[in-house]
């Protein structure tokens, strides 16, 4: 017997995966993944979420030094607290999914989960509403940037040579969207007291 799951991934908000947008996929699979795991309040997550996009930016700029000759690391070595000399190609060509699970399952259910830490429902809604917008905006730079290492990882090399890199916007992008998070909330508890 055969059994039609697409009603079912349907009710379980579960996206069907498509080969031509990974990244919505992953932001959707983390969506998913969270709704079984839902956040009571936020604020702890958004400082989690923006403490790890650090440890990414970190890893970037590590990577940068190391393609330079300016970080002194022997074959196999670390390159900051995410990756080493051997599979940097590999995590950078992943940061865009990575990015976009971040944003799907930590990021935005975090600050939905602000009214756990006192924040007025309407602070939240605002909030939320700006940070999706910006999440989508986000989404679709994070596909591009999947699709042009897909092809190719040597033009982000040499884009990290001189200092700039696509890929470190992404995680600058979506660190922003924390940051601002939390931002709200300082406001608010600046206005309590």
């Amino acid at each position: 017997m055969r059994y039609n799951t697409t009603n079912l991934r349907r009710a379980l908000h579960v996206p069907i995966p498509s080969p031509k947008l990974p990244c919505h996929d992953a932001f959707g699979a983390a969506k998913a993944e969270r709704n079984k795991y839902p956040l009571k309040s936020g604020l702890y997550k958004l400082y989690d979420a923006r403490r790890n996009i650090s440890r990414m930016q970190e890893s970037m700029c590590a990577i940068g030094d190391y393609l330079n000759g300016r970080h002194d690391c022997s074959p196999g070595g670390l390159l900051g607290p995410c990756c080493t000399t051997d599979d940097k190609a590999v995590w950078i060509k992943d940061l865009p999914k990575q990015v976009a699970r971040n944003l799907g399952y930590d990021i935005l259910p975090a600050i939905e989960a602000l009214t756990g830490d006192g924040i007025a429902a309407s602070d939240v809604k605002g909030e939320l509403a700006r940070a999706r917008a910006e999440a989508e905006r986000l989404l679709d730079d994070c596909e591009t940037q999947h699709k042009r290492l897909k092809s190719n990882i040597d033009d982000e090399y040499r884009a990290m040579k001189s200092g700039y890199s696509d890929v470190y916007a992404l995680l600058f992008e979506a660190k922003g969207i924390a940051h601002r998070a939390l931002e709200l909330v300082e406001w608010v508890e600046e206005r309590r007291t």
